[in-house]
């Protein structure tokens, strides 16, 4: 397997990392953009993605295609965009309980709370049915130590841990080339992988806009979670938006 070389940015100040890969796209191929703040990063669902300046991560992954890929990429790319930060706190520090909440969020096990320590978000661009380029956008929370009510987070300072921006910036230089390539060249492998970590098979799910309970089935090829619903008799519902369930990521 062939690993490919991204080229590499980091930006004092962007209005997001997303966009500012967007725009390195039309020179290469592969690009990694940093930045020590953002001021309108973006999350799922045209949420926005806030925090501290010099505090957080704020890094984005950019592909352009050529030619045509597996309709399999797209999924396997955003999954390998969480597998690769699971991969990267359990490396630093495997003292914490870390997973990974469908789709593509990664929580901490902090003070008998499940805690939001980090969100992907990925962006493809189409032009008809032909990928042209995707776009992984990585937020973790590593330095800031308070957060709102709301937001359910905690950082890995929060968690005891001391690392800068800066270091986790140049973890991830040497873990994303690999990864990448690995998915680019078998996006099955990752899928599976994916789905496996998330552990979500045969688990409770608790379907938030529909005031329902059913049970996890496992996730289509497309990336979407398979709900059985009661009586258990057949009836199936499909979760693409993954802020619309809970169920006991531990």
């Amino acid at each position: 397997m062939q690993i490919l070389t991204p080229d590499f940015f980091h930006l004092s100040s962007v209005v997001s990392t997303n966009d500012e890969a967007e725009k390195r796209l039309q020179s290469s191929s592969f690009v990694i953009v940093s930045a020590d703040s953002q001021s309108k990063g973006r999350g799922r669902n045209g949420k926005t993605w806030s925090g501290n300046p010099h505090e957080n991560l704020y890094l984005s992954i950019g592909l352009s295609y050529k030619s045509p890929v597996s309709a399999l990429l797209p999924v396997a790319l955003q999954a390998s965009g969480a597998l690769l930060i699971l991969q990267l706190l359990q490396s630093l520090t495997p003292q914490v309980h870390y997973a990974l909440k469908y789709p593509n969020d990664v929580y901490a096990l902090h003070e008998g709370k499940q805690s939001k320590i980090a969100g992907i978000l990925i962006e493809n661009d189409y032009l008809g049915s032909k990928l042209n380029s995707t776009i992984i956008g990585i937020g973790l929370n590593i330095a800031q130590e308070s957060f709102p009510d709301s937001l359910n987070a905690v950082s890995l300072r929060m968690l005891g841990l001391n690392y800068k921006p800066s270091d986790i910036v140049g973890y991830l230089s040497t873990l994303i080339p690999p990864l990448i390539s690995k998915t680019i060249a078998d996006p099955a492998v990752m899928l599976k992988q994916w789905e496996d970590t998330l552990n979500i098979q045969d688990k409770a799910i608790i379907i938030i806009n529909k005031g329902q309970t059913g049970i996890a089935q496992g996730i289509s090829n497309d990336g979407h979670l398979i709900v059985a619903l009661p009586p258990f008799s057949g009836e199936t519902l499909i979760i693409t938006d993954g802020d619309s369930v809970i169920y006991d990521i531990f």
